[in-house]
Parts: structure tokens; C-alpha cells; sequence
């Protein structure tokens, strides 16, 4: 049953979705959107993040999505990046699609997932694929109980815009990168932008004063409620984030998807020969997590 407050929610985002796309619905959007994260409560963040789980196709009963393999730029920069062999963590794991790709190109995946459901249903799609990998549970926006070093590490595709507030994403890539080897290269996906548009403004604004009211975490320039909370993120930013936790920036890439790849520091001459372009058996299309 969905909450009172999640259900008012979906409803006032479709009624907004309905407006003629003009600067009124985006300042329309951009009030009421800061007003609902300045008020809500954990749980309800929860909530609605839950609600949004349970309506996407892409965990419904169907294994189509988790086999269609890496999208082409996860394959492109683990290729340039990433050793040819070795363990590899992979984060906010889902239905076990990363797992399942690395694991058929070679890779020892271990895959970590906060959401039961989706975690059961990768153990389920691996028993019956016959690879042997894990995945296990972990807190949210936490790495979970993984045995290390890791060579290299995936943050599951878009996971990082989806912690809220700099604090917690700080906290992550320090637990991240306790579990890496030196040296071990990190991928990360998520929404960018560039500098702080109007509509950023406002939402922080908005979100902030309510926030600050009700005692509610901060609302960062960069957050929105579309319809869970989302950051996106300048490069500065992330660098700086990154750099929290001893990690060094070596790429930042748009397009088609934002990622960027980081780097513990480390002994690199000590890695294995970089995989070439063959590193996943099978390559998807860029879709909607």
C-alpha cells in the first residue's frame, strides 16, 4: 500500500509532468520540487524510492534487461582502464547485470545490493546462468561486508547521483576505497551539469529554507526530486569528492552517459596488461536504470 504522503506526491509530480513546457513549469517544478525535499523525512525518501523500484520495467519479471551485457561506454571504459583480470567490486548491483557481463568476460565479480528483491533476483539469475558469483546484501549507500583488495571497482550505473548529500557520498568512496588494491581503477556513473542553472538555484533555495525549518538535511545545489532524489554534478565537484577519499580523477565523460573513472593511488607498473576492446561478450544499448 503506498503512503498518504508518497501518493500526493506522484500526483502533484504528474499534474507538474502536464504543464506546457514553458519557464512557468520550470519554476512551478522547481518550487514545489524544493518545497517536498526540504520537508520530506527519511522514510519518505524511502518510500518514494521504493514506489519508483516497484513501477520500472527493468525489475519487473524479466531476466532481458540483466543479460543484455555492458552498455557500450561501461565497455569502453572498462577496456581503457580497468586490468585485464582480476576481482572486481561492483556496488549498488541491482539484478545483476555487471555481474553477469564481468563474470563471462573473465572478471571475479562480488556484487553488493541494498534492495532485497533486486539482490535475491541476481543470486536467482547467476544460479541459473551457471556463473559462479555473488552478490551480497549491504546497507544503503553503503558498500556492504565484501572481503578485500579489490583491482578495480564499478559503482552500479547511476547509483552515485542517487546519495544524498555530499557527507554521505564522502563517507561511501572512503569505504570504497578501503576495499581497493593500489592502483585499482573506479567507475562511476551519474547525472552532470554545467554550472548551476536557475532551476538548481531555486530548488536549493526552496529546499533549503524548508529544510532548515524542519530540521531536515540540507538541500545541495545540484539535488532534485525527479521523482527521487537525484544530484548532479559539476566536475569540480566530483573531483573534490573524489579527493575526500584519496582518489584521483583521470577521466570525465558526458556522453552518451555521464561517468568519470578514478584511481586509487598506487604502484600502477604492478597491474595487468589493460584489456582490450574485447572485454565484454555482450554490449547493450543505453537505457533507463
Amino acid at each position: 500500500m503506498i503512503a498518504p504522503g508518497v501518493r500526493l506526491w506522484f500526483a502533484t509530480d504528474a499534474i507538474l509532468r502536464r504543464l506546457r513546457p514553458t519557464r512557468l513549469r520550470v519554476a512551478a517544478r522547481s518550487v514545489v520540487g524544493g518545497a517536498w525535499m526540504g520537508a520530506g523525512s527519511e522514510r519518505w525518501r524511502d518510500e518514494v524510492d521504493e514506489e519508483v523500484y516497484a513501477r520500472r520495467y527493468a525489475y519487473h519479471d524479466t531476466d532481458e534487461h540483466n543479460l543484455r551485457g555492458l552498455f557500450e561506454w561501461e565497455a569502453a571504459a572498462i577496456a581503457s582502464s580497468f586490468p585485464s583480470a582480476g576481482r572486481v567490486l561492483i556496488t549498488s548491483a541491482g539484478g545483476g547485470r555487471e555481474v553477469i557481463a564481468l563474470r563471462r568476460a573473465g572478471y571475479e565479480p562480488v556484487g553488493t545490493e541494498c534492495h532485497p528483491v533486486l539482490r535475491q533476483r541476481a543470486v536467482d539469475l547467476l544460479t541459473r546462468s551457471g556463473l559462479e558469483a555473488s552478490v551480497v546484501r549491504a546497507e544503503r549507500d553503503r558498500v556492504g561486508e565484501v572481503s578485500g583488495p579489490f583491482d578495480a571497482a564499478i559503482v552500479g550505473w547511476g547509483a552515485y547521483t542517487n546519495i544524498r548529500g555530499t557527507r554521505r557520498r564522502r563517507a561511501f568512496l572512503q569505504e570504497l576505497v578501503a576495499h581497493l588494491a593500489p592502483g585499482a581503477p573506479v567507475l562511476l556513473s551519474f547525472f552532470a551539469r554545467d554550472g548551476d542553472p536557475r532551476r538548481f538555484r531555486w530548488l536549493s533555495g526552496v529546499g533549503g529554507t524548508v529544510a532548515g525549518l524542519l530540521g531536515r538535511e540540507p538541500v545541495e545545489v545540484g539535488d532534485v526530486l525527479d521523482p527521487t532524489w537525484q544530484h548532479y554534478f559539476r566536475r569540480e565537484e566530483l573531483e573534490a569528492e573524489l579527493a575526500s577519499a584519496g582518489l584521483r580523477l583521470e577521466r570525465w565523460v558526458r556522453t552518451p552517459y555521464a561517468h568519470a573513472i578514478a584511481r586509487v593511488p598506487g604502484d600502477l607498473s604492478a597491474r595487468p596488461p589493460v584489456r582490450d576492446s574485447s572485454v565484454t561478450p555482450l554490449v547493450g544499448r543505453r537505457g533507463t536504470r
